[in-house]
């Protein structure tokens, strides 16, 4: 316990450095670009990470689950690594093409074509950061460390090459760079620290990791996904200063889970392979209290915390992020009772449906709310409504299933 709370502790730690970089980057380029372009700058990156859920194809939960259980197993793990990888490369030319056809057959894409397509570079950068490796094996530090890295690198070549609205198209490239450092260094982390041999794996291997990765691969299409479509729609349908306003206050939901993500992280792979029940509610109860502590200070303060973020004191902003702060309360206790609890007692399918059935709930509201009443302020609580329903799903079944006893 001692030791899993001292890896907490000092994730916590990085996580908050890891943080504290985007915020720097925000309000730097909102004031180098001005809010238009940002917005567009927002939109682009956007699109850009919803293609990442589908490259990414749920091995952040299924090849999390594969590594912790195949630990004492070096051959295992570079089948693993190995497949895992291909199927990236795969999904990311796939998905290049497509995105290609899009950014120039759609007018609302094509008059800004250029960020667009060097935004897609940002998932390039990605593919080969193993999340899913990292917290698998219990490493989530070097996890953290990595994304420092990224953000560190990302945040220092913005600072050299952006100084005018001119360099907009700068920025994308500068967080390829930053990504793809974070790639080199966990390639070098594979093969000369933890010392996996990388090969070419047989298509039934891959045909086989796919078909069992497709359902984890749906719930973070519709959980993720319609977060990142949130803004897509947004970027269509308002102004690019609405879509800055909205990535503005997201920063509060960001900050909540970015500070309680690394326990959830910690916790699963180990929940995998012992399923403690006493120490997952020691540890749910500290976060039922830091939690509360944390998102009142940032009730209380949101207005001070919205200025220094987008340099004035917006209304549109303030009214947002308090929305956004309860959503994220949601997020994170329904985060904490679905892999880490039901995941880890193999009640994947209900954890996953439970993402899937809030997403088909939650999108038509979002459509709704932008087609028809065209109201930034219902997206949001639409997005509360999303969060609750997966949290009270998700406790149904644990209460059904008596998981806790």
């Amino acid at each position: 316990m001692n030791d899993f709370l001292k890896d907490y502790f000092l994730l916590v730690i990085l996580q908050g450095v890891n943080f504290l970089i985007p915020l720097t980057i925000f309000p730097f380029l909102s004031k180098t670009l001005g809010l238009e372009l940002f917005g567009v700058v927002i939109f682009a990156q956007s699109l850009a990470m919803l293609v990442h859920v589908f490259v990414e194809f749920g091995f952040s939960l299924s090849a999390t689950k594969d590594i912790a259980l195949n630990t004492n197993s070096q051959e295992k793990l570079g089948e693993i690594v190995s497949t895992v990888f291909t199927i990236k490369l795969l999904i990311l030319v796939a998905c290049f093409v497509i995105y290609f056809l899009a950014v120039y057959y759609c007018d609302s894409l094509y008059s800004y074509s250029e960020v667009f397509l060097l935004s897609f570079l940002i998932v390039v950068g990605q593919v080969f950061i193993p999340t899913w490796l990292y917290l698998g094996l219990g490493r989530a530090k070097h996890n953290v460390a990595i994304r420092l890295l990224a953000q560190f690198s990302t945040l220092t070549v913005l600072l050299c090459v952006v100084d005018g609205k001119e360099d907009y198209l700068l920025v994308p490239v500068a967080y390829f760079i930053g990504h793809l450092i974070g790639s080199m260094a966990s390639l070098f982390m594979i093969s000369y620290v933890y010392k996996i041999d990388l090969s070419f794996q047989s298509l039934d291997t891959i045909l086989s990791t796919i078909k069992n990765s497709s359902h984890y691969f749906l719930s973070r299409l519709f959980y993720d996904g319609s977060q990142f479509l949130v803004i897509s729609l947004l970027g269509f349908a308002f102004k690019s200063e609405t879509v800055a306003y909205y990535a503005a206050a997201e920063k509060f939901y960001v900050a909540l889970n970015g500070v309680f993500s690394p326990l959830s992280q910690l916790i699963y792979p180990y929940m995998v392979k012992t399923r403690d029940i006493i120490l997952f509610k020691r540890v749910m109860a500290m976060t039922i209290s830091f939690l509360a502590i944390s998102s009142l200070a940032l009730l209380m303060n949101v207005e001070l915390l919205s200025e220094l973020l987008s340099g004035e004191s917006r209304p549109e902003i303030i009214i947002l992020s308090r929305v956004l702060i309860v959503a994220s309360v949601v997020s994170v206790l329904s985060i904490f009772i679905g892999y880490p609890l039901l995941g880890a007692f193999d009640h994947h399918a209900y954890v996953n449906n439970s993402v899937i059935i809030g997403a088909l709930l939650y999108i038509p509201l979002i459509i709704i709310s932008i087609y028809i009443y065209e109201n930034v302020y219902y997206v949001a609580i639409s997005f509360v409504i999303n969060q609750m329903f997966i949290l009270l799903y998700r406790a149904h079944y644990i209460c059904k299933f008596r998981v806790l006893n």
